[in-house]
């Protein structure tokens, strides 16, 4: 929970404050302090470990995976606190979630209004008898009884309602215990929910067959606080306040936000949703905090001819302000019927009951964020299908999506590039010197930078689906240029190699972000080669930052410069990337929705171009099933082994190449013009091998071409002489086409994971592979095997060689599930999913997605 509440909440705060709605004033104050008192000393009614499995709950019906029945009586009487009678409500409760299960095919979490539903909210404390007499309300059996000789507040009836409520609880332990009463009537408690003795310290009749958590009106404040162990109320499960006791001001809200039990709210059709948002500020400070997830039940009481109406703006505004509550419907609230013993009643067929039922289900399956973000732009039920856009329009749409976001693309990853090897520019620049780095610590400047990459590589992506992505990316790749510019500032190994791991936390949203942003714009076939595009402009930073790293050392040879060469790079490249970020934020849309240089008509179109990748445009929610489903599949770890092994070569050649260079019969000067032609070879041959993979829909084996040529670049290398400078060059120049088969997989992440949540986790994954061998390759280039460098050089060839290996187990992979799924599309029998494209499916659940090799 969040901390800022430590600092004012007590159980008993609720008291000072101006509006405590439906108190009760009783003839003798001291009287309830007695009683309140001893209150305060019992055991617990509901131990608190049960109410954080009651919150993980409540959480998982939030995110969609579980459902919550809750019912009961509107208010119990101390009268029907006997055995047939509690085991008539826990049946219906339990009938009701295993018929509930069985229907959505979700675990049912089953809420029971018992166990302490003794008070009731009135609109008057007093009331007019039929005789004139005034009288006191009858408030509930917690407050007084239903006898006009009972009906002075009593509060000694405190105690008795505890006392009902613990027997209450115990004939639900007996029923459950009974034989007669456990076994396939009752629903299991779901799997994801682990309810066992041990770990909830409650006795195995609660766990973990027909668990029931225990729910009433945290109406009489006294009563709860009283109840308040450690910040649990520990009378109930969930607790809940009404529309008459949800003042922002009054004592009720001030009491809610400070317990951990799952928080009701109700609210009625003149709720606004400026209300209902500071109602869930107030109970939820930190709305993105996953404690807060499913920590407040909305429950609406509209009605069905308000539903349609009222809930949708409500439900957008609550997403709007990052929350994630749980909405539930009260319909059956009102008791519109009198039985011929007198009862009030409402039967539960009522058309309006139905109604307002199935409009709320409605509603919120529309709305919900379980779907992707492109299921917005069919809300009108238009199904267009892909084939209803023209080829002309198609290539219009393409040709302004193109102009619009590629050259910010490249010129972004560009300078991700050039940022990073700035680093080897300098080492010939005068920066160890100026250092004054000793042993290992060039090698470990090259190191650490992936240390701050590898730490914030999942958070990144997480926090890369939970926000708006062009968004957040804009934000760290300003924040990079920040810290790239304070490297010009450092004096020592202390503070460059600081600079260096904030550099790669900030730079690790890049190659993922961008990853998920080209699969959000473009077709499957349409992306190998923007891929290729914005990844070959590592070629082009090579060229550029090698002939202005080169400008800026003769410049200063020549004239002069009051700071070293080397800082006058950092400076230049960082406050470059400090503009280039604000350009970003400014002209890259989060997606098709709020992108300015697509009309309205346009934004559709630009979605249902890449219906046919059967992936959508995204997802905001975290779905575990998606996260465990990505660590279970083996071609998730074929590509960390691939992300590993091509990385140790690419690590200590960035870091190097400068020196390997030099080594080799150069000068420092000559070392930072000659690598030059080696990023212009790479750019030719990353986007050729683009065009062509795309062309041919043979990704793998064309990528194969470029990094057969890289291997035979790295046995070059390690087999000339340092004599042969030109020859020695020329390898230098060749290894340069060995990203092509990186790209692939890149492009892999984008075309053949689907989900987002599996999407982002494999990208992470991916990408925690890319930084360990990164981390690892600067190391295998140690000062004792300096010129040559021999060790670094067969490693190199010995990694590259398992990479083709590993992407022959890629191909075989892909192939055998596009067989397996073309065997189930053609079953006898089988329909395509509707929509399915905009369902969030993985691409093990989608059989329509067919995987690109």
């Amino acid at each position: 929970m969040a901390h800022h509440l430590h600092d004012t909440w007590t159980p008993q705060s609720w008291s000072t404050k101006p509006v405590v709605a439906q108190a009760v004033e009783y003839d003798d104050p001291k009287a309830l302090e007695s009683v309140i008192s001893t209150l305060s000393t019992l055991p617990a009614l509901v131990n608190p470990m049960k109410i954080e499995i009651a919150r993980k709950s409540f959480a998982a019906a939030a995110r969609g995976q579980a459902f919550i029945i809750q019912g009961g009586d509107c208010a119990e009487s101390f009268d029907d606190v006997h055995l047939h009678a509690i085991q008539q409500k826990v049946k219906l409760l339990q009938e009701q979630s295993r018929l509930l299960g069985q229907g959505l095919d979700l675990p049912i979490v089953t809420v029971g209004r018992i166990a302490g539903q003794y008070a009731k909210p009135r609109s008057s404390p007093l009331e007019t008898l039929e005789d004139g007499t005034i009288t006191h309300t009858f408030r509930g059996h917690n407050i007084n009884g239903p006898g006009v000789e009972e009906r002075r507040p009593d509060p000694y009836r405190l105690l008795l309602g505890d006392f009902y409520s613990r027997t209450t609880l115990e004939m639900i332990r007996l029923i459950q215990s009974t034989p007669t009463t456990t076994g396939k009537s009752f629903v299991p408690a779901p799997s994801s929910f682990p309810l066992t003795p041990e770990e909830t310290d409650v006795t195995p009749l609660e766990t973990p067959t027909g668990t029931i958590f225990t729910s009433h009106e945290a109406l009489h404040l006294p009563y709860e606080s009283a109840m308040t162990r450690d910040r649990y109320n520990t009378s109930a499960s969930f607790i809940w306040i009404g529309e008459r006791t949800r003042q922002l001001d009054g004592g009720h809200v001030e009491y809610i936000r400070g317990v951990r039990n799952p928080i009701g709210v109700k609210i009625g059709p003149s709720v606004d949703s400026s209300t209902l948002i500071a109602l869930l500020n107030t109970i939820c400070h930190e709305p993105l905090l996953s404690e807060n997830i499913g920590r407040v039940t909305i429950i609406t009481r509209l009605g069905a001819d308000k539903v349609t109406t009222v809930l949708p703006p409500l439900i957008k505004a609550v997403q709007e302000a990052g929350h994630t509550p749980v909405w539930m419907c009260d319909p059956c609230h009102g008791n519109t019927q009198t039985t011929e013993a007198g009862l009030k009643t409402r039967h539960p067929a009522e058309t309006d009951v139905v109604n307002n039922m199935a409009e709320q289900v409605v509603v919120c399956s529309k709305l919900s964020t379980n779907e992707d973000e492109a299921m917005r732009a069919f809300d009108d039920g238009r199904d267009l299908d892909v084939r209803d856009i023209d080829d002309a329009t198609n290539a219009r749409l393409l040709k302004v999506i193109d102009k619009n976001l590629l050259p910010l693309l490249c010129l972004i990853y560009g300078l991700n590039f050039v940022d990073k090897t700035t680093l080897s520019y300098a080492s010939v620049m005068g920066l160890q010197t100026d250092l004054n780095l000793k042993g290992s610590e060039y090698q470990w400047l090259g190191s650490i930078f992936y240390f701050g990459y590898i730490l914030v590589e999942y958070p990144s992506s997480y926090l890369m689906q939970r926000f708006p992505l062009a968004k957040y990316s804009s934000f760290n790749i300003i924040l990079w240029g920040v810290t790239l510019t304070c490297f010009a500032a450092v004096n020592n190994f202390a503070g460059a190699a600081t600079v260096r791991f904030f550099l790669g936390v900030f730079e690790a949203v890049v190659t993922p972000g961008f990853t998920t942003l080209t699969s959000q714009w473009y077709t499957k076939h349409e992306q190998g080669r923007r891929v290729s595009f914005w990844f070959s402009c590592n070629g082009v930073a090579n060229v550029v930052g090698g002939l202005i790293a080169y400008g800026i050392s003769r410049g200063v040879e020549q004239h002069g410069a009051s700071i070293q060469p080397w800082r006058i790079l950092f400076l230049s490249f960082g406050l470059f990337t400090i503009a280039v970020g604000v350009a970003f934020l400014y002209y890259v849309p989060d997606n098709q929705w709020n992108c300015r240089f697509l009309n309205p008509a346009d934004r559709v179109l630009a979605v249902q171009r890449i219906r046919g990748n059967q992936q959508g445009i995204g997802n905001r929610h975290f779905k575990m099933y998606q996260f465990k489903e990505a660590l279970t599949d083996p071609i998730t770890w074929a590509f960390a082994f691939f992300g590993i092994a091509v990385n140790i070569p690419f690590g200590g050649i960035t870091t190097f190449f400068s020196q390997i260079i030099r080594n080799s019969g150069y000068t420092s000067q000559q070392s930072l013009l000659y690598a030059t032609p080696g990023g212009a070879f790479q750019t030719i041959v990353v986007i050729l091998n683009g065009i062509i993979s795309d062309r041919l829909q043979q990704r793998i084996y064309v990528s194969f071409v470029g990094m057969i040529i890289g291997l035979l670049g790295a046995i070059l290398l390690a087999a000339l002489p340092l004599s042969n400078s030109p020859g020695r060059l020329a390898a230098y120049f060749l290894t340069q086409a060995s990203p092509t088969a990186f790209i692939a997989l890149l492009s892999f992440i984008s075309t053949n994971v689907a989900g987002a949540t599996k999407k982002t986790t494999v990208g992470a994954i991916y990408m925690v592979a890319y930084c360990v061998g990164n981390i690892i390759g600067p190391q295998t280039f140690q000062q004792s095997d300096a010129p040559r460098y021999i060790p670094a050089e067969i490693g190199i060839c010995c990694c590259w060689g398992a990479c083709l290996l590993d992407l022959f187990l890629i191909r075989y992979l892909y192939c055998k599930r596009n067989a397996e799924k073309a065997r189930i599309r053609s079953a006898p029998g089988y329909e395509k999913a509707e929509k399915s494209e905009f369902k969030d499916l993985t691409d093990r659940e989608n059989p329509e997605l067919v995987y690109v090799v």
